[in-house]
């Protein structure tokens, strides 16, 4: 027989680590980045204001991303979604030691990026989950749109059009689902010369399970919480993707299917050999602690040893602009 007295203990306890997040949040959020300690974030990302009016907003289309040592690639990164419509990027810095500050200086000084310190709150959530909450309050009437991405990730359309002219007509749903497919190292031991959209042009099978994964685009103001980097529970009765959902964008409410019609993700997850095995002992943005070595072998080898089958060129539509974009 169930204890009828735990129930009541099992509510107050949940109330009681409720309240000492809430109060972390109000005491690293505002505080650490932005001093206005009147502000309550818990409120603002639990309690979300709803839709913004897409004339209303300051852009369009956003990008949020926490990055960690992504120097070498950030221009690339940057220029191609600039090219496909992104107008701002929020970046969460989590303690990068390499040339992340000098490559986005002067993207900083046109008001392209807002750069944000972002390091690991030790003992609480991973910091992404935290970075991603702050930038859903951060943006709110600023930014109609916001993609919600890694720095390994590029977004686009396959028929070549600026992502505006398929959000446009999807602004009655509160959030976008986007289906990724990830490449493999290609053969390359180390990094090559060149950019990475024309250096890996080999993904896993469609069938494959990493290819099951998807990111989310959300109307800041929609969005209750954050479940993890990929989806989020949105407010009640909702749209993802033109369709009416209950609670949020997870997979367990979307069925397990890839379509890239009118959007999709290059997720270019290990890139060489050398680096892949660089990106691991660097360590997760998504966990709370650094991985245990054995984990990241055990990583290591399973992508390492899958075979990459299928050539995908889609993405090189865009490689004549965007190189004349990094030259400039």
């Amino acid at each position: 027989m169930v204890d009828s007295r735990r129930k009541p203990l099992k509510k107050y306890l949940k109330l009681l680590k409720k309240m000492r997040f809430r109060d972390f949040l109000n005491r690293f959020f505002v505080d650490f980045v932005e001093k206005k300690s009147e502000v309550d974030i818990y409120d603002r990302i639990f309690k979300p204001p709803g839709k913004s009016v897409a004339g209303d907003c300051e852009v369009y289309l956003s990008v949020c991303a926490i990055i960690k040592n992504e120097g070498p690639y950030l221009k690339e990164w940057i220029e191609f979604h600039r090219l496909v419509g992104v107008e701002r990027f929020y970046l969460y810095d989590n303690e990068s030691d390499d040339e992340t500050a000098e490559v986005l200086r002067p993207y900083i000084e046109k008001g392209i990026v807002q750069l944000i310190p972002w390091p690991r709150f030790v003992g609480y959530s991973a910091p992404q989950f935290m970075a991603f909450a702050h930038c859903m309050r951060l943006t709110f009437g600023k930014t109609f749109w916001l993609v919600l991405i890694d720095a390994d990730e590029f977004l686009f359309t396959p028929k070549g059009k600026a992502l505006n002219s398929i959000l446009g007509g999807l602004e009655e749903s509160a959030a976008i689902v986007v289906n990724s497919y990830t490449f493999g190292d290609c053969g390359h031991s180390s990094k090559p010369p060149g950019l990475v959209i024309e250096n890996y042009l080999k993904r896993y099978p469609t069938a494959v399970m990493d290819n099951y994964e998807f990111k989310s685009i959300v109307q800041p103001g929609t969005v209750l919480r954050i479940s993890n980097p990929h989806w989020f529970h949105l407010q009640p009765h909702a749209k993802v993707n033109g369709k009416i959902c209950k609670t949020g964008t997870g997979r367990k409410r979307w069925p397990f299917c890839i379509s890239n019609e009118l959007l999709r993700i290059n997720h270019y997850h290990t890139k060489s050999t050398e680096e892949f095995a660089a990106k691991l002992v660097r360590g997760s943005v998504a966990q709370l602690a650094f991985r245990p070595r054995e984990r990241i072998e055990k990583k290591r080898r399973r992508i390492q040893n899958r075979e990459v089958l299928v050539e995908d060129t889609s993405i090189l539509q865009f490689l004549p602009e965007l190189k004349k974009a990094m030259s400039e």
